[in-house]
């Protein structure tokens, strides 16, 4: 047995703590582990707004006294999927200028949820993709958001 204790491998206990959170915060919205292409979510899921968490990647593993992988940080892609209600009297523009609204609205949810104090995580929104409108009344938004253990338990 080595000076050091095994490390211990957190991601997974990581990740589901940020979607029991993510889900609490977006409690109007439809919060999924893994990926499920908008094509198979319900009308009603996806006016809601459907959230995708999907692992991206675990970097930056700390090299100090044995907290290699303890200290990393874990990467998710919230892909998130909406739908505006498609009125018939709406012109391309109005549809268009809906889900641009729509998407803002859900990315302000998931601002709030990153200024939201998770036990153990630092959380941080490092970059967010719209879908341009150009596939109105469908919108999406992928965000780029980053998990780590609180700067002061690895120093």
């Amino acid at each position: 047995m080595g000076m050091f204790a095994e490390p211990v491998d957190d991601t997974a206990a990581r990740v589901a703590a940020f979607e029991a959170s993510l889900a609490s915060v977006l409690s109007s919205r439809v919060v999924s582990p893994g990926f499920t292409p908008a094509g198979m979510r319900s009308t009603d899921d996806l006016q809601a707004g459907v959230v995708n968490v999907v692992l991206a990647r675990e970097f930056d593993y700390g090299r100090a006294f044995g907290l290699t992988a303890i200290d990393a940080g874990t990467e998710v892609l919230l892909i998130c999927h909406l739908q505006v209600d498609e009125d018939e009297s709406c012109g391309r523009g109005e549809l268009s200028t809906a889900v641009r609204a729509a998407e803002l609205a859900l990315l302000a949810e998931i601002k709030t949820f990153c200024r939201t104090k998770i036990d153990g995580i630092e959380v941080l929104l490092n970059s967010v993709e719209f879908s341009r409108q150009l596939e109105a009344p469908m919108g999406w938004l992928v965000a780029t958001v980053e998990m780590r253990p609180p700067a002061a338990s690895t120093n």
